[in-house]
């Protein structure tokens, strides 16, 4: 996070770059809510 600007935007394609299990979690979390 020492990389981004105090006030921009986190955008998915970053998120999914430099944490991708992060995605994978809340997606995995997600369709277990909705199952």
């Amino acid at each position: 996070m020492n990389n981004t600007v105090h006030n921009e935007e986190i955008n998915y394609e970053k998120i999914k770059k430099h944490a991708p299990k992060i995605i994978e979690g809340i997606n995995r979390l997600k369709d277990w809510s909705n199952n």
